[in-house]
């Protein structure tokens, strides 16, 4: 359950410092019969003097389901630690606010948005309260579900295993394990800011290929194992065009590449799975091991023999690269395997009930709605405050809060905050942000002079054209919350 307290210099601490580190997690691989990912143990997502996440303590791989708790509050409100500068009046805020917040760009009427001080749990704005469609943010669900119940010092396997082990050409079976970020080639991915180092289907094939070379065969058959994540591969409510557009990869726990046709490409393929197994057998191929036929769909047997893996970045660091670069493949990805470990399907089905899971333990019930893990279906539904509500009980010194994007410097924030009305949130704001066609949002943590850390959430799905104006929007309406005159005293 939630815990009561905050302590405001360790959230400021954690708002604006470097990504988290990879935690030493250990990289070892998976035997048959696994999910696939290897946690650490109950490690919670931010330090004890945080409010902990839902649930409090992360739940290991294949876990049974955990019972429905009663319905917890967000933490109250308390007295705001010493050192803070006057408290802010919501008066104040909202005359502020609400102006900038109104029309134009932004659509009919008021933008539901809401703000609350982090320390003290009070609420300085609450305009317009009833749900949105709200875009990208719902990754803010996503990451605080795979936190929550794999910790994140967890990592993910793939694997390879073999079967009929005295046949002329024994099969060999690539298990996929739900990792989002499994390259075909040993690369860094990602700019300063989003970098990692994925795991490397040629080094899978290379490690393979000597495993197999000591025990004496030459020669397999090649089956794949995708069969850990389960139903649709593309939400019912999403647009066929996706894959074809680059936008999200049908959902597999085998990809590569997040299933693009080409390395660095935009265009997906339509089974990412098959792909991965056909580039898969021309990497053994190349490394001196003869594949016979073409590789086959297959159910790795329990009893098969463990032939060699290889493992993802912690999951901490996999979630900051979702939330800076908002990346759709991995989110969706994340959302599956969270189900998963809580004991439910690892379909859209089982990501709607994990969802609606960490909503519940908020307090919050319907019409707030999350369907997937992207946020790319138009069928979510969140309030503002609900999204204030998580960031609030996540704490702001976690991965949730460092794979934010920061404004005007990195992530999906890189270009915005840098001219005008705008530039003094350059740097003091860290969010993340969420756009559809006539849907613009943003939600995250903001830091004023006075030591003030923030709380906020922007949801409009009423803008009229374009995303641009709504944004500038939206950034100059958070710069005047930076440099506003709204202290209590």
């Amino acid at each position: 359950m939630w815990g009561a307290g905050l302590v405001a210099a360790a959230l400021l601490a954690g708002l604006l410092g470097p990504a988290a580190a990879a935690a030493g997690a250990g990289r070892a691989g998976a035997g048959p019969g696994t999910t696939g990912i290897e946690t650490a143990g109950s490690i919670p997502l931010a330090p004890p003097v945080l409010v902990p996440l839902v649930g409090g303590t992360p739940a290991s791989a294949g876990a049974s389901a955990r019972p429905s708790p009663a319905p917890s509050a967000p933490p109250a409100a308390t007295a705001p630690p010493a050192g803070l500068g006057s408290a802010l009046d919501p008066t104040a805020v909202r005359r502020t606010l609400a102006p900038l917040l109104r029309g134009g760009a932004l659509g009919r009427g008021r933008s539901p948005a809401h703000v609350v001080d982090v320390a003290t749990g009070e609420v300085l704005l609450d305009q317009a309260g009833g749900t949105s469609i709200p875009a990208s943010t719902v990754k803010l669900v996503t990451a605080v579900s795979v936190l929550d119940a794999l910790g994140p010092d967890a990592t993910i396997t793939t694997r390879t295993v073999l079967q009929h082990r005295d046949a002329r050409a024994p099969r060999l079976v690539l298990v996929g394990g739900g990792d989002p970020t499994l390259a075909s080639t040993d690369v860094r991915l990602g700019t300063p800011g989003t970098e990692l180092d994925p795991a490397s289907l040629a080094e899978l094939a290379r490690r393979t290929r000597w495993t197999l070379a000591a025990r004496g065969i030459d020669r397999v058959r090649l089956g794949y194992d995708d069969g850990l994540f389960t139903g649709p591969a593309l939400h019912p409510t999403w647009a066929p065009s996706f894959p074809a557009a680059g936008i999200v990869a049908p959902v597999a726990a085998l990809q590569v590449d997040e299933g693009r046709a080409r390395p660095g490409g935009i265009s997906r393929v339509r089974d990412p799975a098959a792909a991965a197994a056909a580039l898969f057998a021309r990497q053994l191929t190349e490394a001196g091991l003869e594949v016979v036929g073409a590789p086959k769909r297959v159910r790795a047997r329990a009893s098969a023999q463990p032939v060699r893996s290889v493992v993802s970045p912690p999951v901490a660091t996999i979630v900051e690269r979702a939330l800076a670069t908002s990346d759709n493949d991995v989110a969706e990805a994340l959302a599956r395997l969270a189900a998963l470990a809580v004991g439910l399907p690892g379909s859209f089905a089982g990501v709607a009930a994990r969802g609606q899971a960490v909503l519940g333990e908020l307090g919050i019930r319907a019409p707030s709605t999350v369907v997937d893990g992207s946020g790319l279906s138009r069928a979510n539904q969140l309030r503002p405050a609900d999204l204030t509500a998580l960031l609030r009980a996540a704490g702001a010194a976690g991965p949730v809060a460092s794979g934010l994007p920061v404004a005007a410097a990195t992530g999906s924030l890189g270009g915005r905050f840098q001219v005008g009305a705008s530039e003094p949130a350059a740097g003091l704001v860290r969010a993340k942000t969420g756009t559809l066609t006539g849907v613009v949002g943003l939600a995250g943590y903001l830091s004023r002079p006075d030591g003030r850390l923030l709380a906020f959430a922007v949801l409009d799905d009423t803008v009229p054209v374009g995303a641009l104006g709504a944004r500038r929007a939206i950034d100059v309406a958070l710069a005047a919350l930076v440099t506003c005159d709204c202290a209590a005293d």
